[in-house]
């Protein structure tokens, strides 16, 4: 839940072309979250490590919160309002083809993988598999960056 609300923080910022504020927000964000990380696998250990890492993304939302609530023309009450029907229903339709998206490209991906296992071998799958994340990891840091 902290990672959407992160997420819509750094949007607002990105959208106001508060690009210094967007930047200080992600690296102060990203080095709070590494010195608690690091004090709690210091101290906890493996368990500390797997804490740490489930409540990332809430240390992080906390610190992009702090810095954008400085802002000027940040209001919290600017966030909440009243419903739009006719967006509403431009919504329900991108919901839609979002919903689409999310089953049918895990369930091809799926069926896929399992093609190839039978057929090739489950070795190929593997490596198929193995090809298919590193080109998503590679297209992510990406267009992550252009998002910039």
């Amino acid at each position: 839940m902290f990672l959407v609300f992160n997420s819509l923080l750094f949007a607002i910022l990105n959208g106001k072309k508060e690009i210094r504020r967007y930047v200080t927000a992600n690296i102060a964000g990203s080095l709070f979250a590494f010195v608690v990380t690091t004090i709690m696998a210091i101290q906890l250990g493996l368990y500390g490590a797997i804490v740490a890492l489930a409540i990332y993304h809430s240390l992080t939302f906390i610190v992009t919160l702090k810095l954008t609530y400085k802002a000027s023309w940040f209001k919290l009450r600017y966030l909440f309002g009243g419903i739009d029907i006719k967006q509403g229903k431009n919504l329900i339709n991108y919901i839609i083809m979002a919903l689409t998206s999310a089953t049918c490209v895990p369930l091809s991906h799926i069926l896929i993988r399992n093609h190839l296992g039978k057929t090739l071998g489950w070795e190929a799958a593997g490596y198929w598999e193995a090809m298919w994340r590193l080109s998503s990891g590679y297209l992510t840091l990406i267009t992550t960056t252009l998002g910039v």
